[in-house]
């Protein structure tokens, strides 16, 4: 008997992958332009959107931790993952909840904008997400990320739930029709649309 051998795991892939890759770590507080112009002139990227503030953190390279800026700090507000559904042509990305469901995207590019990155749509999720990466070749990886907040730090920690084969996994699995749209996605190249998005509001999700 013949084994095929099986790829190497490609664990974390999210961040192996150049340019497909737009996860940030976010700070969400109350509507102050004064603190988005304050951070932008120190170099952090800040900009109000409906009615908040929001904070791209900078993250220590070496730690791989993210800290909220001295000058936010006296602020009330969330911390969360920016993260994006992506791919086609050998590769895709979804991003769902803890128990497999659809989440709403705050924004969906349009299908004839200039995209060279290939994302079709961004949320913005408090605390925990999953990340569904599949391969053309029916592989793949889910992966629960959380973030951890210890005062004006935060951390990110990962819990691989899944990898291998699609066809190996449960259909009993609550991540089981995320990966099979992720698989299909990943094998079009013609995708300029989410695929695992809840989109039954037009106005979305407000950041």
């Amino acid at each position: 008997m013949i084994f095929k051998a099986l790829p190497a795991p490609k664990l974390f892939v999210r961040e192996q992958v150049p340019g497909r890759n737009t996860m940030e770590v976010i700070f969400k507080t109350k509507e102050n332009k004064a603190l988005a112009d304050a951070l932008n002139d120190e170099g952090v990227e800040a900009r109000v959107v409906r009615n908040a503030t929001i904070i791209v953190l900078p993250k220590n390279k070496k730690t791989s931790v993210w800290e909220i800026p001295a000058v936010a700090r006296k602020f009330q507000g969330k911390v969360c993952f920016n993260c994006e559904e992506s791919g086609g042509n050998g590769y895709a990305t979804i991003v769902c909840s803890l128990s497999g469901k659809k989440l709403r995207p705050y924004y969906i590019f349009s299908s004839t904008a200039h995209n060279p990155d290939g994302y079709q749509a961004l949320f913005c999720v408090e605390k925990a997400v999953v990340f569904i990466d599949a391969y053309e070749d029916g592989f793949v990886q889910i992966v629960k990320a959380q973030l951890k907040r210890n005062d004006h730090l935060v951390s990110r920690e990962n819990t691989e739930l899944w990898y291998g084969p699609l066809e190996k996994l449960e259909t009993s699995s609550v991540y089981a029709d995320a990966a099979a749209k992720a698989v299909t996605k990943a094998r079009r190249s013609d995708c300029k649309a989410p695929v695992f998005a809840d989109v039954s509001n037009p106005a979305y999700a407000a950041m």
